[in-house]
């Protein structure tokens, strides 16, 4: 089994840059789980399977909600991005994924 968070761009006319980014939990088993470990912060991957809503208590006591994809499969979407090394994350990503979440 593996977790990992997939930071998406939405579209947001309150943010100041115009974007927002969605947080997904993507859970992965088997092969699929093997794929995703394979990749790190920044990578550009391909995700398809279910999406499921979660809902749970912050240690504050407040209730939270969120979103978990359940992964069928994981494809790299890598592409080439000239002066940019493997490890070094896009600039647009530099956002933490949510606290930690137990589902």
């Amino acid at each position: 089994m593996a977790m990992a968070w997939l930071a998406v761009p939405l579209p947001c006319n309150s943010a100041e840059d115009g974007q927002a980014t969605f947080w997904l939990c993507v859970l992965a088993f088997g092969k699929q789980a093997e794929a995703l470990t394979k990749h790190v912060k920044g990578d550009i991957i391909s995700v398809a399977g279910n999406m499921q809503m979660s809902h749970w208590t912050a240690k504050d006591g407040s209730r939270q909600q969120g979103y978990q994809i359940l992964a069928d499969s994981v494809i790299s979407a890598r592409t080439a991005q000239p002066g940019r090394k493997r490890s070094q994350p896009p600039e647009d990503y530099d956002q933490p994924p949510p606290d930690e979440i137990d589902f």
